[in-house]
């Protein structure tokens, strides 16, 4: 995982906002799906020290079957500085989407507009990681950051600041990132579909992803951009990419 100067600032001020949020002696749970080995998990290390292994229980089920909105800003800072640096969370334990969809059930929007900013901060500077990353694209047949902004989407309403983030992104990375994204999604973008089924709760928002990945901004950021500074693999998917525009045009 890339960890950004900025990632860092913004991890360490999630620490800093939410710590009125102290631990409570008691969470309720839902009793046929947690015991209280589970309850003394979360309650085994400082919240600084708690692991995946600790915690994934309760972020599957938190607010759902698992505490309330209070518990989960007691919990808030750990689980996103562990979704940003360690992989196995969400790759073996809770799915992106379904992590950030309890900022909605927390109704993040009512919270105190500190309490956002630093949650927002922290979105920002995820993506901005998440997309500076060259993933081994030949290897995937879906697009790791076309996932994180469904992810981000359970999160937010609006997702035009962080397009337009990816838009303004010159990089070798953030250049082959769009343009592998394109590619994977090519047969979906032809017939305006999703393509990734955690979309489905999300439509208004999967409109504005989709929107702007045919829309002429994109197009012309892969056709008509420079490609003296990209890496052989970037070029190799944004020559792929150009066709899929030009199939969709």
């Amino acid at each position: 995982m890339l960890q950004t100067d900025s990632l860092r600032a913004a991890i360490d001020d999630l620490y800093r906002t939410f710590s009125s949020y102290l631990l409570r002696e008691r969470i309720d749970a839902c009793g046929h799906c947690h015991d209280s080995e589970d309850d003394r998990l979360i309650r085994s290390k400082e919240l600084r020290e708690l692991g995946v292994e600790e915690l994934h229980r309760y972020i599957g089920d938190a607010i759902d079957l698992w505490g309330d909105e209070y518990d989960l800003r007691h919990f808030l800072p750990r689980i996103l500085e562990l979704c940003a640096l360690d992989e196995r969370l969400t790759d073996e334990f809770v799915d992106a989407p379904v992590l950030f969809a309890k900022f909605q059930l927390g109704n993040w929007g009512g919270w105190p507009i500190e309490e956002q900013e630093a949650v927002r901060r922290f979105l920002f500077a995820l993506w901005e990681s998440k997309l500076e990353r060259e993933f081994q694209w030949d290897e995937r047949p879906w697009s790791v950051v076309g996932e994180w902004l469904c992810a981000i989407g359970h999160a937010e309403n609006d997702l035009t600041p962080y397009l337009e983030i990816w838009e303004a992104a010159g990089s070798s990375a953030a250049v082959g990132n769009l343009a592998h994204f394109i590619v994977s999604v090519e047969k979906e973008l032809k017939e305006g579909t999703q393509w990734d089924p955690f979309w489905s709760d999300r439509e208004a928002q999967f409109s504005q992803v989709l929107s702007w990945l045919v829309g002429t901004t994109v197009r012309q950021k892969l056709i008509t951009s420079s490609i003296s500074h990209l890496s052989p693999a970037c070029l190799a998917w944004v020559k792929r990419a150009r066709a899929t525009m030009e199939l969709l045009a």
